[in-house]
């Protein structure tokens, strides 16, 4: 069975993509917990909803009235 070596999103070190390995894709639970703080403290974040009720123009009308 070949194993594909992958970066590791926050430390770029190699980590093996296997099922079993719980910190997947990071190459450590240590970058898994960088992570997931990096999410927490809003980092990273999602600037506009995926998915809307088709009411796309008033959210776009309602953040640029914030914005002035």
């Amino acid at each position: 069975m070949i194993c594909r070596m992958n970066a590791c999103p926050i430390c770029s070190r190699p980590s093996a993509a296997r099922a079993h390995d719980s910190a997947r894709p990071f190459c450590s639970i240590r970058c898994k917990q960088i992570d997931l703080g990096k999410w927490l403290s809003e980092d990273y974040r999602v600037a506009v909803p995926l998915e809307s009720d088709g009411d796309e123009g008033s959210l776009l009308t309602s953040s640029l009235a914030e914005e002035a």
